[in-house]
């Protein structure tokens, strides 16, 4: 069912369903940790266990069930975890103890191991090779957009919710997650009446044995395309949260103050990621892959470190912009790539892999970053999230090797001999 379309309206509809998600998402994520905090939360390494256990169980399902697209279609797992993702994002209002927002936050991590490499699967279903960057960007724009204005209509919650109704802080975060949890029930009704039935597998294949199944001319590439989603999983775990507590402790804003400017930088980093995203997809399918990889992300990892030398909060939303433009550069590129070395008949379970090891570095990044940030300096988490990336990006950089090139030397050998 692949086509050279990448605005097709599967794609459409796929994008429009996570847009919805990420939208609800938006709205409680950024005051998640100040949530916490008001709960009982009383260190950086506590507030790093919420990212760590929701990506625990998200890299879990998606190496156990990652195949599960495969067996039942990729409509079926997005409805499913977009349905349970809802349910489980409103039983946050009844939290009474930070343990009790760790324990949702972590069964939340389930429902994206099903939701994201599916998602992905689909689209490398979709569209065929030479198109995929674009509907990645499609995709990731969608994304995007939602979470962009997610944080805003989150931050419009609490001010009008606190102002009218006389709440405490900790009551007023409780609000977005009623809003946001609705978002993502109406997402899996929405892709379930207008995502097209996708094709199932009844091959199932032990995850490792289905490497034998990558052409040897990729399949380093490939090894070194999961050290870099590690990487990226690692800069991606750490950076919110580290972030929010970062603007609270060590720049002095008060706990509404911080509200304000998580959501705005979220928006910000959102939106400029959604715009490259749209440059990012159009490179990805005409351009050096490798070339782009490797300028967005010393450009962004620049950003990162330079965040230490932070003294206002507009220095700081420029850094934010730069950083999220520049992932929105390079993912179109990496996710493209992937599509083209997995072969059609595993997609579902290697999508898996791929989120897993992305998943693990979003794991551990958050506990090893604020074990730093607690106990050796504050400024560490953005020092050695960029070194652990640029020695990846070394490492893939040496590896690679793209079926795009070898597409289009071959139609050129065509060309020239008809």
């Amino acid at each position: 069912m692949t086509a050279n379309n990448p605005y097709s309206w599967p794609i459409i509809a796929l994008s429009l369903a996570v847009a919805n998600m990420t939208f609800g998402f938006g709205i409680f994520f950024p005051y998640l940790p100040l949530f916490a905090e008001s709960l009982g939360a009383s260190l950086g390494l506590q507030i790093g266990l919420l990212t760590t256990g929701f990506m625990i169980t998200r890299t879990i399902t998606s190496l156990g069930l990652g195949s599960i697209s495969d067996r039942i279609g990729r409509k079926h797992s997005i409805v499913y975890g977009l349905f349970i993702y809802g349910v489980i994002t409103i039983l946050f209002y009844f939290s009474q103890d930070w343990k009790h927002v760790l324990i949702l936050r972590t069964f939340q991590g389930i429902t994206a191991g099903l939701i994201w490499p599916s998602a992905r699967a689909f689209i490398y279903d979709l569209v065929e090779t030479g198109a995929r960057g674009r509907a990645v960007s499609v995709l990731n724009v969608s994304a995007g957009i939602g979470m962009a204005i997610g944080p805003i209509f989150g931050a419009f919650l609490l001010t009008y919710f606190q102002s009218n109704y006389s709440l405490s802080a900790v009551d007023s975060f409780r609000i977005p997650f009623i809003f946001a949890g609705s978002f993502g029930i109406l997402s899996s009704i929405f892709a379930f009446a207008t995502l097209p039935s996708s094709k199932f597998s009844q091959q199932r294949t032990r995850l490792f044995k289905i490497l034998d199944d990558i052409d040897a001319k990729y399949i380093y590439t490939f090894y070194s395309s999961l050290l870099m989603n590690f990487s990226h999983g690692f800069a991606f775990g750490m950076f919110r949260p580290v972030l929010v507590l970062y603007v609270y402790q060590v720049l002095g804003y008060s706990l509404i103050e911080t509200a304000s400017i998580s959501a705005i930088s979220f928006s910000l980093g959102a939106f400029s990621n959604s715009l490259s995203q749209i440059v990012g997809g159009r490179l990805a399918d005409s351009k050096n892959r490798r070339l782009i990889i490797t300028f967005a992300i010393i450009l962004g990892q620049l950003s990162t470190f330079s965040i230490i030398f932070v003294d206002n909060v507009f220095q700081l939303y420029f850094l934010v912009i730069c950083r999220f433009s520049m992932i929105g550069i390079f993912l179109p590129s990496l996710v493209s790539l992937e599509g083209d070395i997995i072969p059609s008949a595993q997609r579902g379970q290697l999508s898996g892999l791929i989120e897993g090891f992305r998943g693990f570095g979003s794991a551990v990044g958050p506990i090893i970053c604020f074990v730093f940030y607690d106990y050796v300096w504050t400024g560490s988490p953005f020092v050695i999230s960029p070194l652990l990336l640029l020695i990846s990006l070394i490492i893939f950089y040496m590896y690679y090797n793209d079926p795009l090139i070898q597409t289009r030397k071959f139609d050129l050998f065509e060309k020239e001999n008809v």
